[in-house]
Parts: C-alpha cells; sequence; structure tokens
C-alpha cells in the first residue's frame, strides 16, 4: 500500500511539472499568453483542427503537408474546449505521459532518486527547443516514449533468459509506428530501429514462433490505425488528397530543405541532439559490458537514426 502511494505521489507530481512547463513555454496554447498563438506552424495547425470542428476537411478545405492524425489532435482540443485551453489540456495529457514514461525507463537502470535527473535533463533541452510548443515533435514523443521503454524492459530479461517478446509489444510497435507516421513521417525513424533490433535478435535465437507472431501483430496494429484514417478520408472523397499532402509533397519539401548554414544554427542543432549524443554513449557502454549487448544496439542504431533524420 505505501508503495501504491508513493506510485501515485510521484505521478501526481510528475504531472504538476507537465503543467507548470507547459504554462511557461507553450505561449501557444498556455492561458499565460493569450493573443499569442506560437510560432506558424502551431497557428495553423490549430486553424485546421478548428476547421475539422466545423466541418472542414484537411488537404481540400485547409492544407498543410503534415499528416491528419496531427489535425485530428488539434480538432480534439477544440472539441474539448475551444480557444485553445482544450488544445493545452491535451498537451498536458501528452507531456505527462512524457514524464512518466522517462521516470518508468530510469527505474529500469537507476534508484528511485536518481529517475528525477533524466526528467530534469528531458525538460532542459525541451525548455530551449519548445518554439512555444504545439508541435508535431511534442505529439510524437510518448508515441515514441512507449516503444523505448517497452523494448528495454524486454531486454532487460534477455540477460537472465526469461525473454520471450511479447506479441502485444509490437502490437504497440505497430500503432504507435503508423501514429507518427500519420503525425510527421520522419518521426517514426526511431521505431524502425527498434522494431530493427527485436527482429535480428529473435531470428539469432532462432525463436521463429515468436518472430512471426510479433510480425503478425506488428502489421494487425499498423494496418488498424491505418484503416481508421483511410476510412475517415475515403468517406469524405479526398483520400488521394491525404496521401499527396502527407506523402508526395512533403517529398518535394524536402528537397528544398537546407542544412545548417550559422554558427547560431550550429549551436542549436548541437544543443538538440545531446539526447541522441548520450543515447549513443550509453550505446557503447553496453555494447562494452559482457550483459546487455541488445540494449546497446538498440541506443546506437536508434541514436545514429534519429541523428541523420535531424541532420
Amino acid at each position: 500500500m505505501q508503495t501504491y502511494k508513493n506510485s501515485l505521489l510521484d505521478y501526481g507530481i510528475l504531472a504538476l511539472t507537465a503543467f507548470l512547463f507547459l504554462l511557461v513555454f507553450s505561449y501557444g496554447t498556455s492561458p499565460f499568453f493569450i493573443d499569442n498563438f506560437g510560432i506558424s506552424d502551431s497557428a495553423i495547425f490549430l486553424l485546421i483542427g478548428k476547421g475539422i470542428t466545423a466541418g472542414h476537411i484537411p488537404y481540400v478545405d485547409l492544407f498543410d503537408h503534415k499528416g491528419p492524425v496531427m489535425f485530428f489532435i488539434q480538432a480534439l482540443g477544440w472539441w474539448i474546449w475551444p480557444n485553445r485551453f482544450g488544445n493545452f489540456l491535451v498537451q498536458w495529457l501528452f507531456m505527462g505521459v512524457n514524464l512518466v514514461l522517462i521516470f518508468k525507463m530510469g527505474r529500469l537502470f537507476l534508484e528511485k532518486k536518481c529517475c528525477w535527473v533524466p526528467v530534469a535533463f528531458f525538460l532542459l533541452i525541451l525548455a530551449a527547443t519548445f518554439e512555444g510548443g504545439n508541435l508535431t515533435e511534442e505529439y510524437s514523443l510518448p508515441l515514441l516514449f512507449l516503444p523505448l521503454y517497452l523494448a528495454l524492459k524486454y531486454f532487460k530479461l534477455e540477460p537472465l533468459g526469461k525473454a520471450k517478446h511479447p506479441p502485444l509489444y509490437a502490437l504497440v510497435y505497430g500503432i504507435c509506428f503508423t501514429l507518427i507516421v500519420f503525425i510527421r513521417l520522419n518521426n517514426s525513424v526511431f521505431i524502425g530501429a527498434i522494431v530493427l533490433v527485436v527482429m535480428i535478435q529473435l531470428l539469432a535465437n532462432q525463436s521463429f514462433r515468436n518472430f512471426f507472431d510479433n510480425v503478425l501483430t506488428f502489421l494487425s496494429g499498423s494496418f488498424f490505425v491505418g484503416s481508421l484514417v483511410a476510412i475517415y478520408f475515403l468517406v469524405n472523397h479526398a483520400l488521394g488528397d491525404m496521401i499527396y499532402g502527407t506523402f508526395l509533397f512533403n517529398l518535394k519539401y524536402a528537397e528544398g530543405m537546407s542544412g545548417i548554414s550559422t554558427p547560431a544554427e550550429f549551436v542549436k542543432f548541437s544543443y538538440g541532439i545531446t539526447p541522441v549524443i548520450f543515447s549513443f554513449s550509453m550505446g557503447v557502454y553496453y555494447l562494452l559490458k559482457k550483459a546487455g549487448k541488445e540494449i546497446g544496439w538498440l541506443l546506437i542504431s536508434g541514436s545514429l537514426i534519429t541523428f541523420f533524420r535531424c541532420y
């Protein structure tokens, strides 16, 4: 009972921390900044979300090249409470989940009192890169952290000879992966690294039945989310518009993007990828240990693919 009460207290502190962080840094939606709608991306997302609640169809009546799940999240906020406060509440839910998952990942490797360090580290990095909030990265993070937590939890059991990758985890990977694909495609690459490492480990252990069970559940989760999105746009005669806006237009958009061109941009980029460098370093550490090599490969591959995605 005492452990349960302590856990509730921890989660309560994390929820309060998430609320206060957003109150100060999410000026695109925070009640503290009534007349500020954040940078242009956030303002456009809010506009499209509001338009959905008024019956407009994304990519047909209102256009942006992010995925439709991002706009559905915005519409949910407007439906809960208009004038941005509902969007603030949705952000609070996502940010709270972020902090809880970071705390729980810390518990896999650290004593409880030390688990507040990665939470503080995360918030320090986020404070400098948040740009007013309500952006695609913010809503992608809990969908990345959940598969990462499950994979790390699984690989922690592997050195003990108890690991048999639960197909339910793969179902979660598939759902989260496809949700992120329909938020912003290139945000999903880290889950690809998780899936790759798990697949290689299962094949190396000749766990063929477990491998195929996980493939099936991953595809089932992905198909479930993709079907819901497709049905919405098919019903509204806009499937082709959604595919163009989410995927084809982004290929053209990516071709026109430039890299780092000023010292200030380099400093900001270097600060922003600090978690990637830390993750890569921890991956090397686990590779050099006798146990935990799967965790090492997971962190290294995820860090590298995330770095090149950022660059």
